[in-house]
């Protein structure tokens, strides 16, 4: 376990990681207008055939 000592000095970190954030000044930056795409309309494609391939290894 941690001795008191240390869990106090951590504890006391991020307390001032916390103050120092708050007083950090922020700028908020507007995202720039975009036109809407309108959405593309695809045919739904047919899936491939798939299966499964077994190798028996215990051939002899």
């Amino acid at each position: 376990m941690f001795d008191v000592f240390i869990i106090q000095r951590i504890r006391d970190e991020e307390e001032r990681r916390r103050r120092d954030d708050a007083n950090r000044p922020r700028l908020e930056v507007p995202l720039p207008d975009r036109p809407e795409e309108e959405p593309v309309e695809t045919e739904p494609v047919a899936a491939e055939p798939r299966g499964v391939l077994i190798i028996d290894g215990d051939e002899e």
